[in-house]
């Protein structure tokens, strides 16, 4: 096969499906293919793991077999026939699907700020919350092998996703996928280059690390993160003029780099309880009352993984090899994120918050389209479904917390940060540092 193009005539032209003429008006774009195969374009590869991704079927055969009838029947021009097995498909998706990713989500990444207008920033900052969650994978040979197990023994093999979710719109903006016991940590040290100039990160207690927080300021990027017991700070170091909420961040370890000069901000929970953040943005940047606003939001990328495992059903994967659970993985993530794509696009349209957007009401939209047989039922139906993909606007009565669930993590709060007055020693040593060339 020659080198193709996303959008040339083999691909471009009009569907007669509704949902794969929707899909292919954010998918198709001018992006060259470097890769050659006699049965799989780079549009019909990307075409039908988006659809596997959102099919509702319990394996990945059969989720193929779904994805490839409609992607077969509709396409526009047959001069080739697409691969009919299973096991040709994810080899393909192991040669070509990882490449693939990286220029659909840089794609889908420009489409959405394009979309997304005032909708980009929120209290006038660029802001997105990270968080790390477990995928399990089936138990087999290659996976345990491949994988790894880091939670309790005899558990599944598993995989561990990192995610940027842009607060915005409600989409992810970036993330990362690797072994059970890789380090989230180190997903967003490589995720930060992703990142514009200015942006705000928003993370739980987890990421207070003096390496990440400094590499993020380094990067010019602004920060806003919980901190607990295990975070030691330090009050009148005398390394900058000093405020009444200035605190510093400088590990014994590290003492040779510069302190980290830090805002301390005290918020409270809808509960009543007491949440110490930390941040290098100054007053004027990111008050008191925007940090609560933030931090408050950040809930939303554990609301996103809530979408993945539990609407879109995919707590674990399907596939019986790390390489194939880990692409599997990835275009999942592609697919929710050109779900949420297509839905904010009719809801920014209709002036509605691209927040309001109800993945469970989308995700049926989709299959119920997928579903139809002639694609024609209703050439609108499929538009004016997910532009009513919203959240319900009544006001709860009770809460949604389970009564008894004994599976649930009840992780012990995160308490109180130790700040302490600097010594003699640590205020020398700052001036030390101070007085020295060494770079942040």
């Amino acid at each position: 096969m020659s080198d193709q193009t996303i959008g040339s005539t083999d691909c471009a032209p009009e569907y007669r499906h509704d949902l794969i003429r929707a899909m292919s008006k954010l998918l198709v774009a001018p992006l060259c293919s470097t890769h050659r195969d006699r049965r799989w374009c780079p549009l019909t590869l990307a075409m039908c793991a988006v659809l596997a991704a959102w099919d509702s079927s319990p394996t990945a055969v059969e989720r193929f077999g779904a994805a490839r009838r409609l992607v077969n029947r509709y396409r526009p021009r047959r001069r080739r026939a697409l691969g009919a097995t299973y096991q040709g498909f994810a080899k393909a998706m192991v040669r070509h699907g990882f490449a693939l990713v990286r220029v659909m989500v840089g794609h889908l990444r420009r489409r959405m700020l394009e979309l997304a207008g005032s909708h980009q920033k929120r209290r006038g900052l660029f802001a997105v919350a990270v968080d790390g969650t477990k995928i399990d994978a089936p138990r087999t040979i290659s996976n345990e092998a491949g994988l790894g197990i880091a939670g309790k023994a005899g558990t599944h093999p598993q995989m561990l996703l990192t995610t940027m979710w842009h607060m915005g719109t409600g989409l992810p903006w970036c993330w990362r996928a690797g072994r059970a016991d890789a380090s989230e940590r180190d997903h967003v040290r490589s995720m930060l280059p992703e990142l514009p100039a200015g942006a705000l990160v928003v993370a739980d207690a987890f990421f207070t690390s003096f390496g990440l927080l400094r590499r993020m300021q380094c990067r010019g990027l602004l920060f806003l993160v919980r901190v607990g017991s295990n975070v030691r700070l330090l009050r009148r170091l005398g390394y900058v003029q000093e405020h009444r909420n200035t605190v510093y961040l400088w590990p014994n370890a590290q003492r040779s780099y510069p302190p980290l000069v830090l805002r301390l901000i005290r918020i409270k929970t809808e509960r009543g309880a007491e949440v110490y953040l930390i941040t290098n943005a100054l007053e004027g940047q990111l008050s008191e009352q925007d940090a609560t606003v933030f931090y408050r939001m950040r809930w939303g990328v554990e609301v996103f993984f809530r979408s993945l495992k539990q609407t879109l059903e995919r707590r674990t994967m399907r596939s019986a090899s790390p390489a194939r659970a880990l692409i599997e993985l990835h275009w999942t993530m592609v697919g929710l994120m050109l779900l949420g794509l297509m839905t904010v696009r009719h809801l920014i349209a209709a002036g509605r918050d691209p927040l309001a957007v109800s993945v469970a009401c989308a995700l049926r939209a989709v299959r119920r389209s997928a579903a139809s047989v002639t694609g024609r039922v209703g050439r609108l139906a499929l538009r004016t479904a997910l532009g009513r993909a919203v959240k319900d606007a009544y006001r709860r009565r009770c809460s949604k917390t389970a009564r008894s669930w004994p599976h649930k993590k009840n992780d012990p709060p995160c308490g109180v940060p130790r700040i302490t007055v600097a010594t003699r020693a640590q205020r020398q040593s700052a001036q030390a540092v101070a007085g020295g060339s060494r770079p942040f």
